[in-house]
């Protein structure tokens, strides 16, 4: 991914987004590689396409989603036509039920499905993102809204407490956004 004389400068995004096809298809060609470089480049220089992507046809994941603003906002995703993916842990799996089979009920055309994972380790927000994928074809929202609160006293916080309310509020919103950004790209590449 080194600037070759006649193809151009290669810039952050562009090696961003190879990494992110590598990733996702590491059975290409170093020639389809080329060809993908020279498409990032051409779409960088060249106005948004015109995808005619209605809402029923995209889908969103929302973390977060057995209960409160996660559950409000799958709702109203799946209201406004999107096929939805709602994640919690594994211990919230009565809630995340009910939050689906209300998306169900209420939107019958919509696709739903759950997906269990610890956000604040990326290897499960990788694979929680690939599920989504495998399940209702795509990834376009990404609503990293899981987050915890310490209800103890401040005095009484450990380290390992701050540790755990970082990973869960600060580090899984980096995780869930990286992971969905490589998906997009790929989505959007010319295949």
């Amino acid at each position: 991914l080194e600037d070759e004389p006649g193809r151009g400068h290669v810039n952050d995004f562009d090696r961003d987004a190879l990494r992110a096809v590598v990733e996702a298809k590491p059975d290409l060609t170093e020639r389809e590689l080329a060809e993908r470089l020279n498409s990032l480049q051409n779409m960088s220089q060249a106005s948004a396409p015109d995808l005619q992507v209605t809402a029923t046809d995209r889908v969103a994941l929302v973390t977060g989603a057995a209960r409160g603003i996660g559950r409000a906002i799958a709702l109203r995703l799946a209201g406004d036509g999107f096929h939805v993916a709602v994640n919690d842990l594994s211990k919230m799996s009565d809630e995340l039920e009910k939050v689906k089979s209300e998306i169900e009920s209420r939107y019958g055309d919509n696709k739903s499905c759950i997906i269990f994972a610890d956000v604040s380790k990326q290897n499960e927000v990788r694979e929680m993102i690939n599920k989504t994928v495998q399940e209702l074809g795509r990834l376009d929202v990404m609503v990293a809204n899981a987050g915890i609160l310490w209800s103890g006293p401040f005095l009484g916080a450990t380290e390992e407490d701050f540790d755990r309310i970082m990973n869960v509020n600060a580090k899984s919103v980096f995780f869930c956004y990286q992971e969905a950004a490589k998906q997009v790209i790929v989505f959007f590449l010319p295949l």
